[in-house]
């Protein structure tokens, strides 16, 4: 695999250097079996075949090279050169004698015991003296034969030539866990698979409202006026639209057309489907692609005149004496060029520089603009604060609208308050979803009821497997596993059901009978007295019938320094988000202590588990990298290093999970602020991951680079280099980290997980839940709905795409072989993820909105970390090249104040200049509040769960403020008075191909006409038993 893999990333990179038309010298030599631990990279050496590259250099048949003659090689030595076929062996001259020195010597163990002790095993088909190749051999014998004296630290001696890991059996112990754990779950899907389908209708109606949940476009208004032949902005639009409820639709002879999904055509970079914030973000996707392909391309032409910029970095050696040539050649050749590498780092940083703040202005515009063109709810809307704790008893609503209209002398529509509901929310959610299946009429018929209800009674007559097959089961379907799957965007709630016992009886969570299937408590409770007992928040939203009118009232509170309401002055101001963008669960009566506090134990615990995350995933590893002998070009085993891949997995998953509950615990109350935290502590996670990754990677390459006797362009050793600076100016130190960069960025972290993604967060819990839910029948109504909900959209698409371009800048601090196939595979990775969320935005995710402008400012402001690390890599190399061993520890301190001195000018300019070079304030909109609510569902009202329960048990008008869920907007019921206009039909559901298909049933009827047929064709020859199979077949794929 890691062949096919390397051979890929190779070919990617071949195309474009080609374009060049400058042949590029450098081979990769055949490796012979079991040679693969001198090399120095085995990623991309393991198992190559005798296959060359039209630009590998062959080895040469004619030698210089003379028997028993010492010769130091250097930049200009050919690494293909072979010794004479009388003396066709290289030994290397002791070390501590003379450095790069070697000797063609005989095919004999004598011959290389005298000429180097360290190496006495002759190898003819490698052409060199070598140690003994024993994993994990600390002293290797000196009688010529892959013999190990004493084995490393960590290892015990196996017989004469095997050394095994100490804590082996804890890796196997570890592998039949997890291999008893995949059999396991295989046997839950297999037993998923062939379960009888016994609960049809709850499948179908989770499926529907996934499928009308998803983003639809919304119904034009103005097209509504056209076709009753008005326009919208005239006269008579106002005295049609009044006339709305005198007469419905229908009879007016209009044809009510259904919403329907966005197209797939539709161009996610200047359409709004789910806010403004969505489409900054798929901008910034698409302005990444082609900032990077700028880059490579740039590189790519600068390279082409200077061809051994295309070779930096990948050569590769697998013998001492080559490496000596490489290392020579390396020093030199990167010397000579680092004028080009710091003149084009200098010119991607100003192009970068330049390029982010006119992105930030863009940005900043097309915000301003779609804010100026589209009108929504939040124009309509103001913010007021300062509220008093009011009874639930009171009309509150009512008194403020009074309030604001003798104040301002404008109209108002109504008032949204905020509750103190945190505790209720899952109650009041359960009666108001029940309601909507109620009204919907997706109860099942009495004789499901009583089918299932007997089946319920009959007792648990499970087997064991199927119990434990059951735990798995709830286990899946569990809120944390759950949200594990979904990387922490779903968030299921854990409601019991409710049932009212009040007066107004067509809210209830349940019907008689229903509540028997569902295997969970049900609870009585008096929704109204529960109403009473709320406390108002200290915030409201005030409802104007234009535009014009709440910019008005906004200026006439301004001016008056508030507005007084039962001893509180309060302060009205505009909002600036949507209300589906609203966390009404989230506003509460805590004062701020407590939700600093909340906040400090929600980074507490992030701390606390990065410590845990170093302590226990990134320490042993760095203990064994520090024990391990790299003597003879050792390297760590396979088991060693799987199983930190899959520690760091687990290690990023718990982060990623940890993030997204800390985001939550610390209850913001809007969405967009909710995502500006999940951001940053999900790209500070994500970063703080590299960082390590990079610090293992140094010290597993210093190690690696100290067994294998490296020295630097002078012959220092490597273990002599004291200082850090020193070590990594070192050119063996700088192909290392640039080879390690490369494989941890590609396709790692730019591709796979992205591969993945679809699969582990949309088909699986979808496929998965599926055939949960046809063979429950506990899943009815909102819970079949629930489970098969689909995966929320969050921004955390910002984060993986600045992760991967401050790994792609940090690709200039190496050599540059790598430069061209990082920003080329940076561009071609993120062209795929560019479609794969186009496709998802549009096809899968619910409903949602993000309205603000402050989850895009972060992220530009994020941009300043890789552009301040292009500018400290120029610094770098400048520094580099032009020190004379006089800059000691000074070149960090210096490349750190371009990076700091970059991010404060950065900064400066986002906050002061890109503002000013906005767009003008915008003039209020003409339409009314009116024609926005029918145009859309989720309203200030509507979107307020305690404001629709108050409407139907406190205020009892008729029809009530129903409550939106997302995918039911159809069983919203226009009242004007109230402020309800939306009214429409419901959406077509998608055909998702789920075949209701038994398949024990098939199974059983496949068998016993496989059975009657073969009976009565008992004698039948074989054209007519392939006729049969022939049939079966196709009645089983129909």
């Amino acid at each position: 695999m890691q062949y096919w893999m390397a051979c890929m990333r190779h070919k990617l990179t071949v195309i474009l250097i080609l374009l060049t038309l400058r042949p590029v010298a450098g081979g990769i030599p055949v490796l012979a079996p079991g040679q693969a631990h001198l090399q120095l990279d085995l990623h991309n050496e393991v198992g190559r075949s005798n296959f060359n590259f039209p630009w590998e250099e062959e080895p040469k048949e004619s030698t210089t090279q003379q028997c028993r003659m010492p010769n130091r090689v250097d930049s200009s030595s050919d690494k293909w050169e072979g010794c004479p076929e009388d003396c066709p062996l290289y030994a290397e001259v002791d070390p501590h004698e003379l450095h790069c020195y070697f000797e063609c010597v005989g095919n004999s163990i004598e011959s290389c015991k005298e000429r180097n002790p360290r190496a006495p095993i002759p190898d003819k088909e490698m052409g060199i003296c070598r140690s003994c190749m024993v994993e994990g051999c600390k002293v290797c014998a000196t009688d010529g034969t892959d013999t190990c004296v004493e084995c490393n630290a960590n290892f015990v001696r196996i017989g004469n030539k095997r050394c095994q890991n100490k804590f082996m059996i804890v890796w196997v112990i570890v592998f039949v866990v997890l291999g008893a754990l995949v059999v396991w779950v295989g046997l839950w899907l297999g037993d998923l698979a062939w379960r009888p389908i016994v609960n049809s209708t709850g499948l179908q109606q989770g499926l529907t409202l996934r499928s009308r949940a998803k983003l639809a476009m919304p119904y034009d208004e103005e097209e509504r006026q056209r076709e009753r032949g008005v326009e919208a902005d005239s006269p008579a639009a106002a005295v049609t639209t009044a006339t709305d409820t005198e007469q419905p639709e229908e009879a007016q002879g209009i044809e009510r057309r259904n919403r329907s999904l966005w197209p797939l055509k539709t161009n996610l970079l200047t359409t709004r489907v789910a806010g403004p914030g969505l489409m900054l973000q798929f901008n910034l996707q698409y302005w990444i692609i082609i900032w990077a392909a700028i880059v490579a391309v740039a590189w790519l032409i600068t390279a082409s005149f200077y061809p051994d910029l295309f070779r930096l970095g990948t050569r590769r050696a697998q013998t001492p004496r080559q490496n000596c040539i490489l290392v020579a050649w390396g020093y030199e050749v990167q010397h000579d060029l680092m004028w080009v590498k710091v003149a084009f780092c200098v010119a991607v940083y100003i192009f970068s520089f330049i390029g982010c703040i006119w992105f930030s202005i863009r940005q900043l515009r097309m915000f301003q603009l779609e804010d100026a063109q589209e009108t929504t709810h939040k124009d309509f809307c103001a913010v007021l604060e300062g509220l008093p704790q009011i009874s639930g008893h009171d009309h509150v609503e009512e008194e403020i609208a009074e309030l604001l209209t003798r104040s301002t002398g404008v109209d108002v529509v109504g008032v949204s308050i905020c509750w103190d509901f945190a505790e209720q929310d899952g109650l009041y959610m359960s009666v108001l979803e029940s309601d909507l299946c109620d009204r919907e009429h997706q109860w099942t018929s009495r004789k499901d009821r009583q089918s299932a209800k007997r089946k319920s009674m009959e007792g648990d007559s499970r087997t064991f497997l199927r119990k434990a097959v059951d735990i798995i089961e709830d286990a899946f379907l569990s809120p944390t596993a759950q949200k594990i799957l979904t990387k922490g965007k779903k968030h299921v709630r854990n409601h019991k059901q409710a049932r009212h016992t009040g007066n107004r009886g067509s809210l209830r969570a349940s019907k008689t009978g229903a509540m028997d299937v569902e295997a969970m408590p049900v609870m009585e409770v008096n929704v109204q007295e529960s109403l009473w007992l709320l406390k108002t928040t200290h915030k409201a939203f005030v409802v104007f019938n234009s535009e014009k009118d709440r910019d008005d009232a906004v200026a006439l509170v301004e001016e008056n320094g508030g507005m007084e309401f039962r001893e509180s002055d309060l302060i009205l101001k505009e909002c600036k988000y949507e209300p589906n963008s609203v966390q009404w669960r989230n506003v509460t009566n805590e004062t701020l202590t407590t939700k600093v506090v909340r906040a400090l134990k929600g980074f507490a615990v992030i701390i606390l588990a990065l410590n845990i995350w170093i302590f226990v995933f990134y320490l042993p590893y760095a203990i064994l990298a520090l024990n391990f002998n790299y003597s003879y070009g050792q390297e760590p085993g396979f088991v060693e290093s799987m199983s930190f891949s899959m520690l760091v997995v687990a290690g990023n998953a718990a982060m990623y999970l940890i993030c997204a509950e800390v985001a939550d615990y610390i209850g913001f109350e809007s969405v967009d602020d909710r995502e500006v935290c999940y951001m940053l502590l999900y790209n500070f996670a994500c970063v703080f991951n590299v960082v390590l990754d990079i610090a293992i990677t140094y010290v597993v390459a210093f190690e690696m680079m100290k067994g294998q006797d490296m020295r630097t362009y002078d012959g220092k050793h490597l273990k002599d280099v004291n200082t850090f600076e020193e070590r990594v100016e070192t050119y063996a130190m700088q192909r290392e980290m640039g080879r390690s960069l490369w494989s941890y960025s590609f396709p790692s972290t730019f591709l796979l997980p992205f591969l993945i993604e679809p699969i582990l967060t949309i088909y699986l819990p979808y496929k998965l839940s599926s055939w949960v839910v046809r063979s429950n029948t506990k899943f009815r109504s909102f819970h079949a709905e629930r489970n098969l909900a689909s995966t929320p959209m969050d921004l955390s698409r910002y984060a993986d795409v600045l992760l991967n371009v401050i790994l792609a800048v940090l690709i200039f601090f190496f050599p540059g072989g790598f430069t061209l196939q990082m920003f080329a595979m940076l561009a071609v990775s993120h062209v795929y993820i560019y479609g794969y969320d186009h496709y998802r935005v549009l096809r899968s995710i619910p409903q949602c909105e993000f309205a603000s402008l402050n989850v895009d400012w972060w992220a530009q402001w994020l941009l300043t970390v890789p552009c301040g690390i292009i500018i400290a890599a120029a610094v770098y190399k400048w520094a580099v090249d032009t020190k004379h061993h006089t800059w000691g520890y000074g070149i960090v301190y210096l490349t750190s104040a371009a990076f700091i001195g970059h991010v404060l000018v950065h900064t400066a300019l986002l906050v002061w200049f890109v503002p000013l070079l906005g767009r003008s304030e915008k003039e209020p909109s003409t339409k009314s509040y009116a024609e926005c609510s029918r145009r859309l569902a989720q309203s200030w009202f509507s979107a307020n769960p305690v404001h629709c329960l108050r409407s139907s048990f406190i205020y009892k008008h008729d029809p009530p403020c129903d409550f939106c869920m997302a995918g039911k907007e159809h069983l919203l019921r226009k009242n004007e008075a109230i402020g309800v206009y939306f009214d429409d039909q419901a959406m077509e559901a998608e055909d998702f191909n789920e075949s209701i298909v038994d398949m024990s049933s098939v199974a059983r009827s496949l068998s016993l006409r496989f059975s009657k047929k073969l009976d009565d064709e008992e004698e039948a020859p074989l054209s007519a038993r392939s006729r049969i199979q022939k049939e079966l077949m196709e009645e089983f794929e129909k």
